[in-house]
């Protein structure tokens, strides 16, 4: 279940402060997500990896390429971009968020950021095929937290790249 929202409690709302959900697999999970819900892999000692989930089982994220030495911003299914095996985690730095003041966006402006992310190309054709295109790259100032909580928030923020030094 999304820890943005409840599908059985409508007393919650984006902005309410909830806590990661448990680390598990995605059929764990029951693939039980709500839109824009930001998703954490267990990375391990590489770093965990961030995703945004749009719905209907897609989701967006960047991912490096080393032979371009940039990023490359996806649209794709869960289950291509998710090894089943791999543990994900909701998390949507709600508590980060709040202390920052920051607000999620309303669903149509996080559908505006998506459009130019992708040059005006219209996010919502995902269901036709998966979408890609570089984009902007490095550990400390633009990865892939970056750009989820971006796309959620209004401002890009990584906790993980806060303990690089």
């Amino acid at each position: 279940m999304g820890a943005s929202s409840s599908k059985d409690d409508n007393s919650s709302t984006p902005d309410e402060i909830t806590k990661p959900t448990d680390w598990a697999t995605l059929d764990e999970h029951c693939w039980n997500f709500a839109q824009f819900d930001l998703l954490e892999t267990d990375g391990g000692w590489s770093g965990n990896h961030w995703l945004m989930y749009l719905g209907e089982g897609w989701v967006v994220h960047v991912t490096f390429c080393a032979n371009y030495m940039s990023g490359i911003v996806r649209i794709q299914r869960v289950n291509n971009a998710i090894k089943r095996e791999t543990k994900i985690r909701v998390n949507n730095h709600q508590k980060e968020a709040n202390t920052n003041g920051y607000k999620m966006r309303p669903e149509a402006e996080i559908w505006h950021v998506l459009r130019q992310e992708f040059r005006h190309r219209d996010p919502t054709t995902w269901k036709l095929r998966e979408m890609q295109r570089f984009v902007r790259f490095d550990l400390k100032n633009s990865n892939c937290e970056h750009y989820v909580t971006n796309w959620r928030y209004g401002t890009g923020f990584s906790l993980q790249a806060s303990d690089i030094v």
